[in-house]
């Protein structure tokens, strides 16, 4: 039986399901023999709040203009079988304004046509 967690204290990296990756703090590998690789519940029983998945950049440092607060990015096999992943899509969030009590974003969802990654929606 392969081992369900495993710590490598070297790089204080985790992995579930098999041994971390280097580049990852927490990797989380399935076999796609389940439906769900992670699943986030909240067992509220009232109409305040639901599950939250918090993206947290350092708060104690100063924010600047296109500072990148964070991204969700798909991954997948690349054309050439080469075994090397491609990004394939993403959504990001930066910082635009910086004054304190009128701070404000920008949200960008790209993907790829042809190989050549494409702003598709964009909203501050």
């Amino acid at each position: 039986m392969a081992d369900v967690m495993t710590i490598q204290g070297t790089g204080a990296n985790v992995g579930i399901g098999g041994a971390p990756d280097s580049d990852a703090l927490l990797h989380v590998k399935g076999d796609g023999s389940k439906n769900y690789t992670v699943q986030i519940e909240s067992t509220d029983t009232d109409a305040a709040v639901g599950p939250v998945i918090r993206l947290l950049r350092n708060p104690s440092e100063t924010a600047q203009v296109n500072d990148d607060l964070g991204q969700l990015v798909w991954w997948g096999p690349g054309g050439d079988g080469s075994g090397t992943p491609r990004v394939y899509s993403k959504i990001l969030t930066e910082v635009q304004g910086v004054s304190s009590g009128s701070e404000h974003s920008r949200v960008m969802f790209k993907g790829l046509i042809s190989g050549v990654e494409k702003e598709f929606i964009r909203y501050s």
